[in-house]
C-alpha cells in the first residue's frame, strides 16, 4: 500500500523519503521539546510560588499573635496575592486563615500533608501549597495554596507555537528537497533520455557533464561508452559491407541454408550459374525454389543427413551449365546449416571436349599421311623398287605425304606462337587495294582452275591500314581457298572492302554450300571441319590462324553463312594514323 503511495521516480522518492524522514525527526524532537518545556515551565512556576510564599512569610514576619490583626494582614496578603493563605504553628495549627470557612474545612485542607518549609507540595484534591518559615517566628510557617492548573503551563499554549514551526520547516525542507532532488535527478533524467535515444539507435547524443561530480564522472563514462560503441558498430559495419562485397563478388556461387531448407544468404553469382534473375533480393526463399534441380536437392539432403560434404558435377537444366556443387555442413547455435558452392566449369568441360578433340583431329591428321608413307615404304621393300616407273611414282607421294606434314607441322607451330603471343609483326602503312589485289592473284589460278568467277569492289581511295602484309596475305589466302573448296563450279568469290567506323572491314564472299547456323561460332576453333567425316582438303587449322593473326593486329574476324546461298568472312583492320615502319612488334 505503501509502495503505490510513493511516486515511481527518482525525483519524487527523493522528496517523499528526506520530508518523512524529516517530519518524523521533526515531530520526536517537538514532542522532546515541548515535554521539556513545559516541565521547565512548571519547575520555573514552583520557584516563583515558593518565592510569593517567602513574600507573604517576610510580610507577617511582625505578627506574633493570632488575633485581628493577624487576620486582617492575612486577608489583605491572600487579596493581594490572589492566593489563600494559612499560617500555621510548629503543631499544624491553623493560626489565620485567609478562606472564610470555619477551621474543621481548613484542618481538612491540610490533615495528613507533611507541609515542609522551602517546598512546594501537593495537598488535598487538586491543590499545591507552597510553604515557607516566617522568619523571627519560631515555628510558624506560611502555607499559599492555590490549584494545579493555575500553576502549571498548558500544553495547548506550546503546541500551537510548536505545529506553526514543525509546519514551516517541513515547507522550507520541501523546497530545500526539491532543489537538491531536481539538482541530483536532472541529469539522471537526462542520461536516462540518452540511453533511450542511444537505445533507439542514435549514437551521437551526448550527456552534459555538469552536477555533482558522481554525476559528472557517470556522464563522461556514458559519453565514453557510446563513443566506442559508435567506433566499434563502425568498424563493423566497414568489415561487413567488405565482407559482403567479397562474398558477391566471389567467382563461385555460394548458398547458404539452414536446416528448413531455406536459403538464408547467397550472392550474386550463385544466382548467375542458377539463372535465378533478381530472385536473390528475396529473403528466406525455399531452397527446391530458387535452384529448381533435384540433384542439387538431393545433394543437400544426403549432406544433411549424413553430416559430411561431398562433390558432384550437376548439368543445370534452366541455366544450360555444367556446374561442380560442393556442400559442406557447418553449424550455428546448435543448428545445422549447409554452404553449397556452385562452380561453373562449362568452359573447362567445353576445353577438356576441345582438348580431347584437338587430340583426335590432330592424330586423325597425321595418322594418315604416315599410314600411307608406311604403306608406300612397305610396298618399295617388298620389291616395288626394283621398278623404276613404281617406284619413282611411290617416291613421288612418300614426298607428297611428307610436305603435307611439314605443313601441319609448321602450321601448328605457327598457331602455337599466335595463341602465344610470341610472334612479332612487321607492320607497315599498305594500302588495301594493293594489300588484296597481290594477295587474290595468287589464287588465281586456282580460282579459274575451279571454273569460278572473282569479283573485287575494292576503292583505290580506301585510307592505309598498318598490317604486316604477309600475314595479311596469309589471311585472304586462307579465307579465298576455303571459298574455293566450298563452291561449286560455275559459282561466283566476292571480295569488297569499305571504310567503317575507323577501321577497313574486308568481306569475303561465296556462293557455296554454306555453314549451318549452329556451327557458325566454332569455325574458329583448331583442326574445326562442318564435315564429320574430315574428307574434305586442308588440316581445319587455316580459320583458327587467320582469327589470332586479325586478332594481333587489334581488328576482329567473323562469319555468316545461309546453308545453300552462300558464306561471308569478314575481318577489319584499323586505319593507320601514322607511318609505321618495319620491324614494329604486334
Amino acid at each position: 500500500m505503501i509502495t503505490t503511495l510513493v511516486p515511481d521516480t527518482i525525483r519524487g522518492r527523493l522528496i517523499v523519503t528526506f520530508i518523512l524522514l524529516f517530519a518524523i525527526v521533526a515531530i520526536l524532537l517537538t514532542l522532546f521539546v515541548v515535554q521539556q518545556a513545559g516541565q521547565a515551565a512548571n519547575e520555573r512556576a514552583d520557584v516563583a510560588y515558593l518565592e510569593q510564599a517567602s513574600l507573604v512569610a517576610s510580610a507577617l514576619s511582625g505578627y506574633s499573635d493570632s488575633g485581628a490583626e493577624l487576620q486582617q494582614q492575612v486577608d489583605r496578603l491572600a487579596a493581594g496575592s490572589n492566593r489563600d493563605i494559612f499560617l500555621l504553628n510548629a503543631r499544624d495549627e491553623i493560626l489565620a486563615s485567609s478562606v472564610a470557612r470555619d477551621a474543621v474545612l481548613a484542618i481538612e485542607v491540610t490533615t495528613g500533608t507533611s507541609l515542609e518549609s522551602g517546598g512546594v507540595h501537593a495537598i488535598a484534591g487538586d491543590w499545591r501549597g507552597a510553604v515557607s518559615e516566617v522568619p523571627d517566628q519560631s515555628g510558624n510557617r506560611v502555607v499559599l495554596i492555590a490549584t494545579a492548573g493555575d500553576l502549571e503551563t498548558r500544553p495547548e499554549s506550546l503546541w500551537r507555537p510548536a505545529v506553526l514551526g514543525l509546519v514551516v520547516a517541513l515547507g522550507f525542507v520541501g523546497l530545500l528537497t526539491w532543489g537538491v532532488s531536481n539538482r541530483i535527478a536532472s541529469p539522471l533524467e537526462q542520461l536516462r533520455e540518452q540511453v533511450a535515444a542511444v537505445t533507439s539507435g542514435d549514437l551521437t547524443v551526448r550527456v552534459p557533464q555538469d552536477g555533482v561530480r558522481d554525476l559528472r564522472d557517470l556522464a563522461g563514462a556514458f559519453n565514453q561508452m557510446t563513443l566506442r560503441i559508435r567506433e566499434l558498430i563502425s568498424e563493423s559495419e566497414a568489415a561487413r559491407q567488405e565482407l559482403e562485397l567479397i562474398f558477391d563478388n566471389l567467382r563461385e556461387g555460394v548458398l547458404v541454408v539452414d536446416s528448413h531448407e531455406r536459403i538464408v544468404a547467397r550472392n550474386r553469382r550463385a544466382n548467375e550459374i542458377l539463372g535465378a534473375g533478381r530472385d536473390w533480393e528475396r529473403a528466406s526463399m525455399p531452397f527446391i525454389s530458387v535452384v529448381r534441380d533435384h540433384d542439387l536437392l538431393e545433394l543437400l539432403r544426403a549432406t544433411k543427413r549424413d553430416g559430411y560434404g561431398s562433390t558432384v558435377p550437376i548439368d543445370h537444366a534452366r541455366s544450360g551449365l555444367s556446374i561442380e556443387a560442393t556442400a559442406i555442413p557447418v553449424y550455428r547455435d546448435q543448428e545445422q546449416l549447409i554452404i553449397i558452392v556452385l562452380r561453373d566449369v562449362t568452359e573447362i568441360r567445353r576445353l577438356e571436349v576441345v582438348r580431347r578433340e584437338f587430340v583426335a583431329n590432330v592424330s586423325h591428321e597425321l595418322r594418315t599421311p604416315l599410314a600411307s608413307i608406311r604403306a608406300l615404304a612397305e610396298t618399295l621393300e617388298a620389291g616395288a623398287i626394283d621398278d623404276p616407273e613404281v617406284s619413282q611414282d611411290f617416291i613421288v607421294r612418300i614426298t607428297q605425304e611428307v610436305d603435307r606434314l611439314t605443313v601441319l607441322v609448321d602450321e601448328l607451330l605457327d598457331l602455337a606462337r599466335l595463341e602465344s603471343g610470341r610472334i612479332t609483326l612487321q607492320r607497315q602503312v599498305v594500302s588495301p587495294a594493293d594489300l588484296i589485289q597481290v594477295g587474290v592473284e595468287r589464287l588465281r589460278p586456282q580460282i579459274e582452275r575451279a571454273g569460278l568467277e572473282l569479283e573485287l569492289d575494292v576503292s583505290a581511295a580506301l585510307p592505309s591500314v598498318s598490317a604486316d602484309r604477309v600475314r595479311i596475305e596469309q589471311v585472304l589466302l586462307n579465307l579465298v581457298h576455303n571459298a574455293i573448296k566450298f563452291t561449286a563450279p560455275g559459282g561466283t568469290i566476292r571480295i569488297v572492302a569499305r571504310r567503317t567506323n575507323g577501321t577497313i572491314e574486308i568481306d569475303v564472299q561465296d556462293t557455296g554450300q554454306g555453314i549451318p547456323e549452329a556451327e557458325i561460332p566454332r569455325v574458329f576453333e583448331r583442326f574445326y571441319k562442318a564435315d564429320r567425316s574430315r574428307r574434305s582438303e586442308g588440316t581445319g587449322l587455316g580459320l583458327a590462324i587467320s582469327k589470332h593473326i586479325i586478332l594481333a593486329h587489334q581488328g576482329e574476324i567473323w562469319a555468316a553463312s545461309v546453308v545453300g546461298e552462300g558464306s561471308t568472312f569478314s575481318f577489319s583492320l584499323p586505319i593507320a594514323t601514322q607511318p609505321v615502319g618495319p620491324g614494329t612488334a604486334g
